[in-house]
């Protein structure tokens, strides 16, 4: 029996009413994130329904010419703006998975007078746009709002051409800024705080989806106050984050962010011949569970490890015979496994790294790679895959 173990299902639901029904912001929040300049390129439609966390398309640095995809194009400040500077030659893909966003990011684009914005109803764990179509993909404060973030940014990686960019606002915190009182309201989800990642994680994400370069541009603290600009956060989640985030964390919630990445000009392609060799070397794919610090549990004689944090989860359980291994092989996907018992080796381009019970190791996208049991007993581990449907 299939199980969403993220709800991602209520999660969407959550945001869906959230966002369907919000009403303007009074245009504080576009104010406090775009210029003059900016400001006088956009409908005042857009403008007063800014909710936005950052600009990050003052780095994204878009040429005249270039296909954008705006995930979770909302009251459309970003779309329009981005439709200016890629001027009448390019293309805005203004994608939502919500019609009512998407008619106000219509009425704004008609208003501003642009034509070169193509308004596209859809997930974007599941973006419907050919491989290889797109040059760059903005997005602001949206990609928090999926419990399948893994997901999203494989389909990023997918849609984008060799060499194709990525440049987003999005909101990071850390575990323990965020009380569990205010984590589980729906309001603080759906505005982009409940499921923000730790700057490290969101970076690693990247990085396993198939971008390298990844790094954070702009930083800007996120307070109580700031929070209270956004219908999202009702006046019940407010007035907890006042009440329970001690008063020395209230000026800093959360940390809003510009993040910069793309993928290689040429895809790696690895050699598989010479992938037996012996050499022993650091571990960088495997991480040792004794390693791992146990974090808190309230169960006397339990010990907790926190591994990762697995999305859109499908658990594969494998046996390797003694003497036996798998053949050479690649995933268009990053995924992680964990042995759980036996002895062997993860073989990969040039060098061998051991594997024993506890063990977790991780595969990046198109890495050849084999696992070979060396041991007198199966070799069993197993499998977090993050991007299979």
């Amino acid at each position: 029996m299939s199980r969403d173990l993220m709800h991602s299902a209520e999660v969407k639901a959550l945001v869906r009413d959230a966002y369907r029904h919000v009403p303007p912001t009074t245009a504080a929040v576009a104010h406090k994130l775009y210029s003059a300049e900016e400001l006088a390129m956009l409908p005042d439609s857009a403008i007063q329904r800014a909710l936005g966390v950052a600009n990050h398309l003052r780095y994204a640095d878009i040429q005249p010419g270039e296909t954008i995809l705006d995930l979770g194009c909302g009251g459309g400040i970003d779309t329009i703006l981005a439709a200016h500077r890629t001027g009448p030659t390019g293309q805005v893909i203004a994608l939502d998975f919500l019609p009512e966003m998407l008619d106000r990011t219509a009425r704004a684009v008609h208003e501003a007078g642009l034509s070169n914005v193509e308004l596209l109803e859809a997930e974007m764990e599941a973006i419907p746009c050919p491989d290889d179509s797109v040059d760059l993909i903005i997005s602001n404060g949206v990609i928090n709002l999926s419990a399948r973030k893994a997901r999203v940014m494989a389909e990023c990686a997918r849609v984008l051409r060799p060499g194709g960019r990525l440049c987003v606002s999005d909101l990071t915190v850390e575990r323990e800024e965020l009380p569990p009182e205010i984590a589980a309201q729906p309001a603080a989800w759906a505005g982009c705080v409940a499921g923000a990642l730790a700057e490290d994680a969101f970076l690693h994400k990247l990085y396993r989806a198939g971008f390298e370069g990844a790094e954070v541009v702009d930083r800007a603290p996120l307070s109580i106050d700031d929070c209270a600009l956004y219908p999202l956060f009702s006046d019940e989640v407010i007035r907890l984050m006042r009440t329970l985030i001690p008063i020395e964390h209230h000026a800093q919630v959360a940390v809003a962010v510009v993040i910069k990445a793309q993928l290689p000009e040429v895809p790696t392609v690895r050699s598989e011949s010479a992938v037996l060799g012996s050499q022993a070397a650091t571990a960088n794919n495997v991480r040792r569970l004794r390693d791992i610090t146990p974090g808190p549990a309230d169960i006397a004689g339990v010990e907790v490890r926190h591994l990762t944090q697995v999305e859109d989860l499908e658990l594969k359980v494998i046996d390797i015979e003694p003497g036996s291994s798998t053949p050479f092989h690649t995933h268009p996907h990053a995924h992680d496994a964990v042995i759980v018992s036996g002895v062997g080796a993860l073989q990969l381009d040039g060098r061998e790294e051991a594997l024993e019970p506890g063990d977790v190791l991780v595969v990046k996208p198109d890495e050849p790679h084999a696992i070979v049991n060396r041991g007198s007993e199966v070799l069993r581990f197993v499998c977090l895959d993050c991007y299979l449907d």
